[in-house]
């Protein structure tokens, strides 16, 4: 309906020491700009109790929640949290958040496939709460995936992955280097791209359809590629 809107909220848990623990999962409120819709990172807190069975459970306290709009007559959406923890707004104001990295500041980082962008999430006093969003890079292709490789930040982009120079005190990414170009277009357009233990770089690809035989062997595949992007093969099909 014309008069919903979508919100897309992310809790952080944070053990006693107030560290922030976990990984996002894959979600994203494609709908928000259509609908003028505003976004919020949610962070959650823990209580007493939740201090207590911080160590077991903060390694899945990261969740992610593309919610409808509440009614009016609603202050918010209605977010549930294990026993001991609290959610709090983390930052507002920002788009269709869909996959985070802490660059080697500490400082997270978001990327926002809808507007081809990725910016910056500071919290030097450490309050919990973003004190800006700062723009790191703009003009991408639907990115996505974010990692970081010896102080350069590599992101996956949905027909490509590129290197760029990366200032973490202007928060900026700059240079950029093409590392590999990946098949495009069709339904699974995301793209992630993590760095392994040998060095490697590991990208997936997503099929092009739901059901369908691929005229690509990239698709619905994880590639392998050295770590500047040379030597490409195959790492895992039929995904």
């Amino acid at each position: 309906a014309a008069c919903c809107e979508q919100h897309l909220a992310i809790a952080i848990a944070k053990s006693r020491l107030g560290g922030i623990h976990g990984m996002s999962r894959d979600a994203q409120a494609s709908g928000d700009r259509a609908a003028g819709g505003t976004n919020r990172l949610v962070r959650g807190v823990p209580t007493r109790l939740g201090a207590l069975l911080a160590p077991a459970i903060v390694s899945a306290a990261l969740l992610i929640a593309a919610l409808p709009a509440p009614a009016a007559s609603q202050s918010g959406p209605k977010l549930k949290v294990p026993p001991g923890f609290a959610i709090d707004v983390f930052a507002d104001k920002v788009g269709s958040v869909r996959f985070m990295a802490f660059d080697p500041a500490g400082t997270l980082l978001i990327s926002e496939p809808s507007s081809g962008r990725v910016l910056a999430l500071p919290d030097k006093n450490a309050d919990g709460k973003a004190d800006a969003v700062k723009v790191v890079v703009t003009g991408l292709d639907q990115p996505h995936g974010l990692a970081f490789r010896d102080g350069a930040l590599v992101i996956a982009e949905t027909s490509r992955v590129q290197r760029f120079a990366y200032d973490p005190g202007a928060m900026k990414a700059t240079r950029p280097t093409l590392l590999a170009r990946l098949p495009s277009g069709g339904g699974h357009w995301t793209r992630t791209v993590v760095f392994g233990a040998d060095g490697a770089m590991y990208v997936s690809v997503g099929s092009s359809c739901n059901v369908c035989r691929e005229s690509d062997q990239r698709r619905a595949a994880i590639l392998r590629y050295n770590g500047d992007g040379s030597g490409e093969r195959l790492f895992s099909t039929g995904l």
